[in-house]
């Protein structure tokens, strides 16, 4: 299963537009590089006052499709 580390910094301005269904799909470049879409809906659990801020592990299966998307502790970065 491909694995990829990105980092997310989404104030929470900009989160309202996913809120809001005006934007659905976020854009990341993971750490090794690799563009990488997937649906904002995944993102909600981290959302915080603020928006969503921290390193995440993306986890797809053979067909890229996303099948996690945990936050990393800071002991792992």
């Amino acid at each position: 299963m491909p694995r990829y580390i990105v980092d997310l910094q989404i104030d929470a301005h900009e989160w309202l537009r996913f809120y809001g269904g005006s934007a659905r799909v976020v854009h990341a470049r993971a750490r090794c590089g690799t563009r990488l879409a997937f649906p904002a809906a995944w993102l909600r659990g981290a959302v915080r006052h603020d928006g969503v801020s921290g390193s995440f592990l993306l986890e797809t299966d053979d067909r890229h499709r996303l099948r996690r998307l945990a936050p990393l502790s800071d002991h792992v970065r």
